[in-house]
């Protein structure tokens, strides 16, 4: 707690919301930038699309040119304040989605910090700042790490209550070398395991090897046959390059008759486009994945006192204290 402490004294010295510094396609990590500008807004204040206009253009993520002729330097303005109003477009779909969740308020093109806040306000402000590590780099371990416990209750209340879901991560419910714990996870699933694949796992990793969160749904008769969810927590940009990380586990298990379901669990805020419908980023997504997403996280998790006691909840109360200038 000491070493958390000192973390987020020093996060919130140097603390700025920064661009995505994405290409301009990827709408929804702008969005995310918008709502990191109004959530550091001094109390009250309304952030506007020639606000975040400004604010591109001073961090460089918008480019003029002083030698442009004037109707070009006007048709290129045109542009750069389209694609503006489609970050804000984003933003309403995530109030429409959201809902009460949703912990902004948006009004003719303007954004500012709801009131009251609700907890599942500040659930969605969590998954916010996990999802923009490159600006909480001090606090990250605790944010990675409860994202992890998030998850786990995601996915349980995701579930009946005849499921049994485990934690294989940081907080692994299972103790020893990777060797050790695939082995009695083979135990618990009632599957074969595959030792000449195990085997070539290291005797010194004790790594997760890759899984997360692991849920099954097993029946009375106690037949492997079952639903299985392998899940992978990420909350770096790089996400969409971790779908083979839970697949190596159809190496080490053998999985009867039915193979499982792999799940990515991500903070960022995918549902929503084309009314919901697909995904941002569908063309990264990989067929046969489940994935649990900020608004999916967000319905899902239920357990208020768990997350106050969280070092992350820390780290939201601290974000409503501190402000910066909006441009």
């Amino acid at each position: 707690m000491k070493d958390f402490d000192a973390n987020l004294k020093k996060q919130f010295k140097e603390l700025k919301a920064l661009n995505p510094d994405e290409p301009k396609h990827l709408e929804h990590l702008y969005a995310d930038f918008v709502e990191l500008v109004t959530l550091f807004a001094a109390a009250g204040s309304f952030v506007s699309t020639a606000d975040i206009l400004d604010r591109l253009k001073d961090e460089g993520a918008i480019v003029t040119d002083d030698d442009m002729e004037d109707a070009d330097q006007a048709e290129e303005n045109d542009k750069q304040e389209a694609w503006v109003d489609e970050i804000f477009r984003v933003l309403e779909q995530r109030s429409n989605t959201y809902g009460n969740d949703y912990p902004f308020d948006l009004s003719h093109r303007r954004i500012t910090l709801a009131d009251k806040l609700t907890f599942k306000n500040k659930l969605y402000l969590f998954l916010l700042a996990s999802a923009n590590l490159k600006i909480f780099k001090a606090v990250k371990s605790s944010l990675t790490s409860d994202f992890e416990a998030v998850s786990f209750y995601a996915l349980s209340n995701y579930l009946s209550d005849r499921a049994i879901v485990k934690q294989f991560g940081k907080q692994s419910d299972y103790i020893g070398t990777a060797r050790e714990k695939i082995t009695k996870l083979a135990e618990d699933l009632k599957v074969e395991l595959n030792q000449m694949e195990l085997d070539n796992v290291s005797e010194q990793n004790k790594m997760e090897r890759g899984l997360d969160v692991i849920g099954w749904l097993p029946f009375e008769d106690g037949c492997p046959n079952m639903i299985t969810i392998l899940g992978q927590c990420a909350c770096g940009r790089d996400w969409h390059l971790k779908y083979h990380d839970t697949k190596r586990f159809e190496n080490y298990l053998s999985f009867y008759k039915k193979n499982p379901i792999h799940a990515m669990f991500i903070p960022y805020a995918l549902v929503g486009k084309q009314q919901g419908r697909t995904f941002y980023r569908s063309d990264d997504i990989e067929k046969d994945t489940m994935l649990f997403e900020r608004k999916r996280i967000t319905e899902l998790f239920s357990e208020e006192e768990f997350f106050n006691t969280l070092e992350s909840k820390s780290v939201v109360d601290q974000c409503l204290l501190f402000t910066e200038d909006i441009v």
